[in-house]
């Protein structure tokens, strides 16, 4: 179960990715990572953001990049330990199946009783620390029992704190109770409650009133003094609940975990990312990270990405994505890959679009493009050109022609553009004829104007003026260059090259300038270029994704979660609705459109430990 994992997807919860069917990012921790075992327990953190983590064999310590364990040989009175709390003075309290020890950031203390198994630990707004002995409240901190309702037998399920670190128990056959000024409280609920077996409590922190109960048969939700059963499509039992600073609450069951919104419910398991096994603790940590902790695959942390990843894992046959572009059909969008044709469609798994051809080449897309009339041309390497209108898919070339196309627009008065291994050449749907305009082996094609067209080449960019004045641009920097893409803005064109990064061309001013890796761009070779709804520029590159302020032309510094190494493909993106769709090697990523994309994310612990295993994602 050593299997390091960081999953390459998603702000789901931050933006507009309802719906998507897709894999969602857990990095995972293992036994090969330094925890000391892989059934963990409890969760706790200290003043100095350290994790710790209880298991079945042991207790470990995680700083970011490297766990720090502890067994019977340091100390403690068991390995078998099954519950947490940090206390006063970054004293760890740890409760096994040995009763109580304590940590105090140099050695181990243990309890005299240890015929008792301690679980249930929390310590409240005044540094005191409860845990369940037996099944009764058990003051840690005093080292004595506590009864709640005046009944010396009574049986306490669980204990909790809400956010605002007041003590919650439920008291089998009686009801829930608080903490208040040092006095047990009832509280208020219809007699339903007495017949349920609480196993775990949360306060609902955006809800004033409203308490979420987990017991054995389901979950139950008391708001306005009514106790009701709720999310009945959760058949498997629940062990654990938070609440994120989103409001979304996670509930770990016996299988997997869900996350629930008023708009939605999912069930993170093994088919998207995450695990079938049981997940025993939910932590949502100062910085709001949330960790979960499994029986048996370790540790998991959610990222928060602002992206999500579409693979192999949802039928796309290669991951190799090329080419991506609107379906024909409103709502759909199409990909292109090194293994044929899809359609994703909003909740429906993306299906494969059948190109009717024998040739294998046919299904090696090099590119798709939207024309004005909703047609997809759909453009491969040898073979064929292809246009998808309304139910028809034909192929628009003759099969004795073997031209790899690798791009395309369309000019204001309709003609088509094609980039291909034997230049530009423009193409009359009607007699199905091709002109060469350039012989250069062709990158990418831009319109310039109502009657202009600049060419990228293997050496350097051409204008092509009225389909037949061709001149080099003589650019400084851009001659001897390799244009794979090419992108106006207002009065600039960017071309991104192959081995220069991007270069930037005022084209009333003729003023030049570069931005490469020195500038801080992940790559020099820049794939492909987008300017979304808010002006920011994208730049696809062969090590990750950059975006670039407008104004300034300076690179936007991404969020931790963002610095994905990923190779992107050429001219493989698009904006649909408010997400930005990027083709790479290892699948499409999905971003949501940031309306601040400079407002960053301070993370702490987790700067230490970034891995860039893929896919997994």
């Amino acid at each position: 179960m050593g299997r390091k994992i960081l999953i390459l997807f998603l702000f789901l919860f931050s933006y507009c990715f309802d719906g998507f069917s897709q894999r969602y990012n857990f990095e995972q921790y293992d036994i090969e990572d330094g925890l000391t075992q892989s059934q963990i327990t409890a969760i706790t953190q200290d003043s100095k953001r350290r994790l710790w983590i209880s298991t079945l064999g042991g207790l470990s310590r995680f700083n970011g990049k490297q766990f720090t364990n502890y067994s019977r040989t340091n100390g403690l009175s068991s390995n078998f330990i099954l519950s947490l709390s940090a206390g006063k003075n970054d004293e760890i309290w740890i409760g096994s199946a040995r009763g109580l020890s304590k940590y105090n950031g140099h050695s181990f203390s243990n309890s005299a009783d240890t015929r008792k198994w301690i679980s249930d630990l929390t310590t409240d707004k005044t540094g005191t620390t409860y845990g369940l002995k037996a099944k009764r409240l058990y003051n840690a901190s005093k080292d004595a029992l506590v009864t709640i309702s005046n009944d010396t037998t009574e049986v306490v399920t669980t204990l909790t704190t809400d956010y605002f670190r007041n003590i919650w128990a439920a008291v089998h056959g009686k009801g829930l109770y608080r903490l208040e000024n040092g006095k047990w409280l009832p509280f208020a609920l219809e007699e339903k409650i007495k017949d349920l077996v609480i196993t775990n409590i949360l306060v609902d922190e955006l809800n004033k009133g409203k308490i979420w109960l987990l017991t054995p048969n389901g979950i139950y939700i008391s708001q306005n003094n009514t106790i009701s059963k709720a999310y009945t499509e959760i058949t498997t039992e629940c062990n654990t609940i938070i609440q994120d600073n989103k409001g979304a609450v996670w509930i770990g069951t016996n299988s997997g975990a869900y996350y629930i919104t008023p708009a939605t419910v999912i069930h993170f398991n093994a088919g998207n990312g995450f695990t079938d096994n049981v997940v025993n603790k939910i932590f949502k940590d100062v910085e709001n990270n949330i960790w979960l902790g499994t029986d048996g695959s370790g540790l998991f942390r959610f990222n928060n990405n602002s992206y999500v990843t579409f693979d192999e894992t949802q039928g796309i046959e290669s991951r190799i994505v090329m080419a991506i572009a609107n379906g024909p059909t409103p709502g759909t969008i199409w990909l292109g890959s090194y293994g044929g044709l899809y359609e994703y469609k909003q909740n429906q798994r993306i299906k494969k679009i059948k190109i009717p051809s024998q040739n294998p080449n046919s299904y090696r897309i090099n590119f798709l493009h939207t024309d004005h009339k909703n047609n997809v041309w759909i453009g491969t390497p040898g073979g064929g050109l292809w246009r998808q209108s309304g139910q028809r898919m034909e192929r628009m070339d003759s099969e004795k022609e073997h031209i790899a196309y690798n791009a395309m627009i369309e000019d204001s008065d309709g003609t088509i553009w094609l980039s291909t291994n034997y230049g530009s050449l423009t193409f009359d749907p009607n007699t199905r004829k091709f002109t060469r305009i350039t012989k250069q082996f062709g990158g990418g094609i831009l319109k310039l104007g109502p009657d202009s067209v600049i060419a990228g080449t293997q050496d350097g960019a051409w204008l092509i003026v009225n389909k037949k004045t061709i001149t080099p641009l003589k650019i400084k920097g851009l001659s001897g260059s390799s244009i794979l893409c090419m992108l106006r803005h207002k009065d600039y064109v960017l071309f991104g090259t192959a081995d220069y990064g991007l270069l930037i061309w005022n084209i009333k001013t003729g003023i030049t300038r570069f931005l490469n890796t020195k500038s801080g761009l992940a790559s020099d070779h820049i794939y492909s270029l987008l300017e979304d709804k808010t002006g920011i520029i994208w730049v696809g590159t062969g090590r990750g994704i950059n975006r670039i302020n407008p104004k300034t032309f300076t690179i936007i510094s991404p969020n931790n979660e963002d610095e994905l190494l990923v190779e992107c493909n050429q001219n493989a993106i698009l904006q649909h609705d408010n997400n930005i769709w990027i083709g790479t090697t290892k699948g499409v990523l999905v971003y949501g459109i940031n309306p601040n994309p400079e407002k960053s994310k301070t993370l702490y612990l987790y700067q230490l430990s970034k891995y860039n295993t893929k896919f997994q994602t």
